[in-house]
């Protein structure tokens, strides 16, 4: 009997033991993770921070009451609260036990010590439960909350490459192989061919930019930015406030939160382009696009770099055939928009390659009846361009949709009227067959 009775006093000894226990990690824990996140906070290299994107996130099984949360800050805040509440239940069970087997002790002064001893643990777990949420919040309401920096990373999406992109050729007024929709390319290629054709409003002029990219670069721009209107760089509108950018940052521009709807970037809709030769007018033109900041808004105060400026807009926003294709994201004589950016008005809409809207005269050429001033271009997922003759039908240029298991998309040549698009001494890509591996030529 004593050994049994021995046991029996370990057990509620080591009972008491865990239910103090238990209600000092609780209480430790409390000030633990908000001192690790401060400590984050003030360590640049502790992670990079993302802003939330404005939707919440489903949970799997929900908890406390709330089926979605914004960010990780928020799901630590529901484990909290919804432990409080499980030490606050567990208590008040036990304080109930320890009650009735006070009643039930029928004056066996071993029991009541036993059931008191029960009851004053309980209520001890409770009170430093609710002390440490107290003490917190009085010394700042902000550990409650957990509105910390380094708490904020959402479980983001990363965004899908949109169907119908491609990278666009070399041609006539542009340098560079930036990535965008068919569309916007194909429409773009008009704007150039007009602009750069003889007897256009610069013959001479070259664009270089670049167009869609990924939702890590975008993530990367907006951390930038993000840290930069901390650290007193940028207004939260973007606008310059001293010079330079946050250790690390190539540059911190106003830059969207990588959202996979609403991002004209992400979608392959929008373009951020520059001046860099203008032949005859270089003068103002700059020699490289190290002017993309809102610093030089309105020329920054020099005027050849506004005449600069007035002369891309001007490209870029005229009417051609009766359409305007691009339009600026915002003024940028007065220190806000961007002067570089340029959103796509055109192609419904959405992200698709374009197979018609080039007249065409044909010739013959591999077999098919080609178009004489516009060609095919597509991307292999391994990041190799493609090109082939774009056919020619009731005077339109066109593109097999889906030639060789690829989406090609449909571009003017630029070639002299008394000139045809032509693929000699240009090297054959093989697989699939009657493709290359660079733009056309122009033959006489």
């Amino acid at each position: 009997m004593r050994y049994w009775q021995r046991i029996k006093n370990q057990k509620k000894k080591s009972i008491n033991f865990y239910l103090k226990l238990f209600g000092i990690i609780f209480f430790i824990a409390s000030f633990v993770v908000p001192s690790v996140s401060y400590a984050e906070l003030d360590n640049k290299d502790a992670g990079v921070y993302i802003p939330g994107p404005s939707k919440s996130y489903l949970l799997e099984q929900p908890l406390g009451g709330a089926g979605s949360v914004a960010n990780i800050g928020e799901y630590i805040q529901l484990v909290y609260s919804y432990a409080l509440g499980i030490v606050g239940i567990m208590a008040v069970v036990i304080i109930m036990f320890g009650g009735y087997r006070w009643i039930s002790a029928a004056g066996n002064e071993q029991t009541i010590t036993s059931a008191k001893e029960m009851i004053v643990s309980a209520v001890t777990g409770l009170l430093i439960a609710l002390m440490s949420y107290t003490i917190l919040v009085f010394i700042n309401p902000s550990f409650i909350q957990l509105k910390f920096r380094i708490l904020e990373i959402p479980v983001f999406e990363s965004c899908p490459r949109p169907d119908g992109m491609s990278t666009i050729p070399p041609m006539k007024g542009w340098s560079g192989g930036a990535t965008a929709c068919g569309t916007l390319i194909d429409d773009f290629t008009k704007v150039l061919s007009a602009v750069t054709a003889d007897g256009g409003s610069c013959p001479s002029c070259t664009i270089s930019g670049s167009c869609w990219r990924s939702s890590d670069t975008q993530l990367i721009l907006r951390d930038c930015f993000e840290r930069a209107v901390e650290e007193g760089y940028r207004t939260e509108k973007g606008v310059p406030i001293k010079d330079g950018c946050p250790d690390g940052c190539s540059g911190c521009n106003l830059a969207l939160e990588p959202i996979c709807t609403g991002n004209t970037h992400l979608a392959g809709r929008a373009c951020d382009l520059c001046l860099t030769y203008a032949g005859s007018d270089a003068s103002i033109a700059p020699t490289s696009c190290g002017f993309l900041s809102q610093k030089y808004n309105g020329g920054g105060g020099d005027d050849k770099l506004l005449a600069n400026q007035n002369l891309l807009n001007s490209i870029m926003t005229s009417s051609y055939d009766g359409k305007t294709y691009f339009s600026p994201f915002g003024p940028y004589s007065d220190g806000s928009g961007e002067w570089w950016h340029y959103n796509y008005k055109g192609g419904g809409g959405e992200c698709a390659s374009s197979n018609t809207g080039l007249a065409c005269t044909g010739r013959s050429a591999d077999g098919i009846t080609a178009s004489e001033n516009a060609f095919c271009t597509t991307t292999k997922n391994d990041g190799t361009v493609l090109y082939r003759h774009a056919t020619c039908s009731s005077g339109q240029s066109a593109c097999a949709t889906s030639f060789g298991g690829y989406t090609w998309s449909v571009f003017g040549s630029n070639c002299a009227l008394n000139q045809f698009v032509s693929f000699d001494g240009v090297e054959s890509a093989g697989s699939p067959t009657q493709t290359y591996l660079a733009a056309p030529n122009c033959a006489s």
